[in-house]
């Protein structure tokens, strides 16, 4: 997709710097585009298609459906994935049969307002979202399998976020590995398993409120 960027003057030192600035992308069930999927009327199809369209930092805009996958969600660069409307926020499913959504090591991902369910980590972490760094915001993770709903290994917030139903070998809802700063606020947790430590969750270094 084309790039826009904006001139910066650095005052002190005399110099200029090229910082590039955000775009929103936008996904909808059968959307026809074309690329770079900018409009609501020029929608992707699929969100794998909105992430690799988009720049880092962009904002990817996911209108309400159900996008059932067959291979897991590539999140190769940091990005906010937001789900629209919030009263009726769409579904990512995993199809009881691949990892939903995993992001590359170095990244920092931000999912609000999203559906994240049957997902199968086939053995592996997240079997839902797996995250180095990041922001969950008002996202429910449900009958996911594989060890954990929500992978995290890094600094991030999980907010007002719902854990129901997701089974695991570690930490049935949420596994915190290695984590300089986690916060855990306002969540619900509910019939999550475990055939290890934690079926509500199983952390190092978390700081719940």
């Amino acid at each position: 997709m084309n790039h826009h960027f904006l001139m910066a003057g650095c005052v002190l030192i005399g110099c200029a710097v090229l910082l590039p600035l955000q775009a929103d992308i936008f996904v909808v069930p059968g959307g026809t585009g074309p690329s770079p999927y900018n409009s609501w009327a020029t929608a992707a199809p699929d969100i794998q298609t909105a992430v690799t369209a988009a720049a880092p930092f962009d904002t990817i805009f996911i209108s309400n459906g159900t996008y059932v996958l067959n291979a897991p969600i590539a999140l190769t660069k940091s990005l906010t994935l937001r789900g629209v409307p919030e009263n009726d926020p769409p579904t990512i499913d995993g199809n009881n049969a691949v990892k939903c959504l995993a992001a590359d090591a170095g990244t920092a991902i931000t999912l609000q307002n999203l559906q994240i369910v049957n997902g199968n980590g086939n053995n592996t972490d997240g079997a839902g979202v797996r995250l180095y760094n990041g922001t969950i915001q008002d996202c429910l993770f449900s009958n996911n399998v594989a060890r954990s709903g929500l992978y995290i290994s890094g600094s991030g917030t999980v907010e007002r976020a719902v854990f129901i139903n997701n089974t695991s070998h570690s930490g049935g809802a949420i596994q915190a590995v290695n984590n300089p700063y986690l916060r855990i606020a306002s969540c619900h947790f509910e019939a999550n398993e475990s055939g290890g430590p934690g079926a509500g969750r199983s952390a190092w270094k978390v700081f719940p409120t």
